[in-house]
């Protein structure tokens, strides 16, 4: 007869459940870790939305950044279609120079060719 515990459960069972669930909490843990720094000000309001949500921050990161990376995911787009969205939102925040040479992008490679030789 197997030994039993305080409330009638074998140990030898017991001790079968208790390694379950360690494995089971282990499977359904996040191995990777992201360390990023952020002012006190959006740390707080970041916990203040994940109480409000009843999630833990962890989780609520998670799905901020699943929703933000979804809105770039499109799967009916093409690489093609993909690179010039991106190209398009990354000129966007491109400047110009301005200077009193406007043929100076024409004439760059002679110009340099001028500051080496005079070396």
């Amino acid at each position: 007869m197997e030994p039993t515990r305080p409330g009638g459960v074998g140990t030898a069972r017991a001790a079968g459940w208790e390694k379950a669930a360690i494995l089971a909490t282990m499977l359904s843990m996040k191995m990777e870790v992201y360390r990023w720094h952020l002012s006190s000000q959006l740390k707080s309001e970041l916990e203040e939305a994940a109480r409000a949500k009843q999630k833990t921050l962890a989780e609520l990161l998670e799905q901020m950044a699943n929703d933000w990376l979804g809105r770039f995911r499109t799967p009916e787009e093409s690489e093609e279609e993909r690179q010039t969205r991106l190209h398009e939102a990354a000129m966007s925040c491109a400047g110009i120079i301005h200077g009193d040479d406007p043929n100076r992008a024409q004439n760059a490679r002679a110009l340099v060719r001028e500051k080496i030789a005079r070396r």
